[in-house]
């Protein structure tokens, strides 16, 4: 069989239990484990701290420059992950980028991180505390210089300021869905 083919079934798999099970075959599967062409895609939805421990050892810290989705949604694993917040730096390849439970100060401080991933085009966020200011995330988001897609789920006060109106700065998303259309309107 193809390389190819290998990958895109590899697509289909959780990385993890594909290099448990492929990574000591034999040669050519320890080659195309470890060629930097196959992007990992990575959901930590449910799973425990030793496991965890044991992903981010022998998956997530040696293959980072790889990841192109990453869905995390247990809040410890997600400051454990981005712990210090400058190592998101070094998911350079990151197309994908799913946060469920995330406390709206550490998302905050990872905006501004992310203005730094040149492949970015898919953000979806869910934060679990009232957000004060809305569109400080919003003005975050926009700068994003190549997002397509960005999904908010952001509670909170709904009677928050208008945003201001942007003049000069462009912002590549087509489709941006939120829970709040309040600070929008003065942009109709």
């Amino acid at each position: 069989l193809s390389n190819e083919l290998f990958y895109e079934i590899f697509g289909y798999l959780d990385i993890y239990d594909v290099y448990e099970a492929f990574s000591k075959v034999n040669t050519r599967f320890e080659n195309l484990l470890n060629d930097p062409v196959l992007p990992i895609r990575i959901s930590l939805s449910f799973i425990s701290k030793s496991r965890f421990e044991h992903y981010n050892t022998n998956i997530i810290i040696p293959f980072q420059y790889r990841i192109t989705l990453l869905h995390l949604s247990n809040p410890l694993i997600i400051e454990r992950l981005f712990s210090p917040i400058s190592i998101l730096l070094k998911f350079i390849r990151l197309e994908n980028l799913l946060l469920r439970n995330i406390e709206s100060k550490y998302f905050e401080e990872l905006l501004i991180h992310l203005i730094s991933l040149p492949f970015l085009y898919s953000l979806i966020v869910s934060c679990t505390d009232n957000v004060q200011n809305k569109n400080v995330f919003y003005h975050q988001i926009f700068r994003l210089p190549v997002l397509k897609y960005c999904k908010l789920s952001l509670a909170g006060n709904s009677q928050s300021s208008p945003l201001t109106m942007a003049t000069t700065e462009f912002s590549p998303i087509e489709y941006f869905i939120i829970n709040q259309l309040y600070a929008f309107l003065s942009y109709t």
